[in-house]
C-alpha cells in the first residue's frame, strides 16, 4: 500500500484489544456477572449484530447492579502487552504517525489512553463509537458494510486503512511504509492490503499469525513478537535505512 518515496515517515497501525492491552476488554468485563447469571451472555440475542449483542449486555450488567464505574474499573485493570510502554514511548517522541483501528469502542479505548496518558500517541482513533445513556453503555457501529467478508458488518479495517492513506496523501503526506501491529482475525483484511515495503507484526500465538501462515496473497514483511519491543527495535531500525 505504501509507495516509494524520499520521505522516511511511516505509519504505525495498532489494533487494541490483545495487542496494546494484554487482554480483550469486552471479555473481561463479562466476568463481572454473578456466577448464577453468567449464562444470561449466552442467551442475549445476536441476530443484529455483535454491538446490539453487547449493549444488551450492558443493559443485563446494569440490571444486576453493575454499574458503569465497574465497567471501567475492569478496563482499566488491564495491563499493557509486554514491551508495550515502550514502543507507544518511543512513538510519542518520534516523527512517525500512529493510529489506532479496533472493533472495541470508544469509551474503552478513551478511559484507557487517558489512564495511562498515552492520548498524544494516536493521530486517530478508529472504532466503534459508545455513549452512556440513562447509566448504560450503548454502541454503535463504526459504519455499516457487507462488501467484506473479512470484517464484521461493524467495522472493515482494510477499508479504513486505505481511507486514512489516501486522505493523508491528498494532504500531502505519502508514507514510506506501513507498520501494522495487530492479534486477530479481523486483522488480516488490512494485513492483505500491504505492499512489499510494508511490514506486518502478528502477535506469536495468537490467530493472525495463523492466518498469515495460511494465506498465500502476504506481500508485506513479516515479523512475530512476543515482546512489544521487537516492534520497537524493529521500528527504528526502518528509520535509519
Amino acid at each position: 500500500m505504501a509507495g516509494q518515496s524520499s520521505n522516511t515517515k511511516s505509519l504505525i497501525v495498532f489494533d487494541f484489544d490483545e495487542t496494546i492491552i494484554d487482554g480483550t476488554s469486552i471479555f473481561d468485563i463479562m466476568h463481572l456477572y454473578p456466577r448464577a447469571y453468567y449464562a444470561d451472555t449466552r442467551n442475549i440475542d445476536m441476530t443484529h449484530g455483535w454491538n446490539e449483542k453487547n449493549t444488551a449486555m450492558f443493559a443485563s450488567l446494569k440490571s444486576h447492579g453493575i454499574d458503569i464505574a465497574a465497567l471501567k474499573k475492569v478496563v482499566l485493570d488491564i495491563p499493557l502487552v509486554n514491551g508495550m510502554e515502550e514502543l507507544l514511548g518511543y512513538l510519542q517522541s518520534s516523527e512517525h504517525d500512529a493510529i489506532l483501528i479496533s472493533g472495541a469502542n470508544t469509551l474503552f479505548i478513551d478511559w484507557y489512553l487517558e489512564d495511562r496518558k498515552l492520548q498524544g500517541v494516536f493521530q486517530g482513533v478508529y472504532t466503534n463509537f459508545a455513549n452512556i445513556k440513562d447509566g448504560k453503555l450503548v454502541l454503535r457501529c463504526f459504519h455499516h458494510q457487507d462488501n467484506c467478508k473479512r470484517c464484521v458488518r461493524s467495522i472493515c479495517k482494510g477499508q479504513v486503512l486505505e481511507e486514512v492513506v489516501a486522505k493523508k496523501k491528498a494532504e500531502g503526506t505519502k508514507y514510506s511504509k506501513i507498520c501494522y501491529i495487530g492479534d486477530g482475525d479481523n486483522d488480516l483484511c488490512p494485513v492483505l492490503r500491504l505492499s512489499k515495503e510494508d511490514y506486518v507484526f502478528p502477535r506469536a500465538g495468537y490467530a493472525l499469525e495463523y492466518r498469515i501462515s495460511k494465506a498465500r496473497q502476504i506481500a508485506a514483511q513479516i515479523v512475530p513478537w512476543e515482546c512489544a519491543s521487537t516492534i520497537t527495535k524493529t521500528i527504528k531500525e526502518l528509520s535509519t535505512r
